[in-house]
């Protein structure tokens, strides 16, 4: 196979090419159809690492009924904790950019996967990760 299969894909012919579930894709579009599934499985790491911390804290999971907790007021308190570290992270990007966090150690082995795989144009069509040009600049 010599030109890859994904959906409106621009890659030209020739890149390298993995087959990935039976089509043949380019590193690109390969990130574009694992990138929901990586997003789940990251979702699904954070839920299981907080029903693990409830547990040692608590020493018991949520009981639905036998909490009198409101569980509305409850979420409702936790979102508007979220608003305030959102809003935190806008002032010191704004303010200081240089305080910003290094990307974790997940996006950092993402990045390094794609580098080896190929050297990409652009990152634009690669949501997921980062192309060998966009980790220049980082650097």
């Amino acid at each position: 196979m010599s030109e890859c299969e994904g959906k409106d894909c621009t890659t030209p012919p020739g890149a390298l090419l993995r087959n990935d579930g039976g089509r043949w894709l380019c590193p690109a579009c390969r990130a574009r159809a694992s990138a929901h599934a990586t997003v789940v499985e990251l979702v699904q790491a954070d839920l299981d690492e907080r029903a693990q911390v409830g547990l040692e804290r608590y020493g018991r999971p949520i009981d639905v009924f036998g909490d009198s907790r409101d569980w509305l007021v409850e979420a409702y308190e936790e979102a508007l904790d979220l608003c305030v570290y959102l809003r935190a992270a806008i002032e010191r990007r704004k303010l200081a950019p240089e305080l910003e966090p290094r990307p974790s150690p997940a996006r950092h082995r993402l990045e390094v996967e794609f580098e080896a795989e190929a050297e990409l144009e652009t990152c634009e069509h690669t949501p997921s990760a980062v192309c060998r040009k966009c980790i220049g600049r980082r650097s």
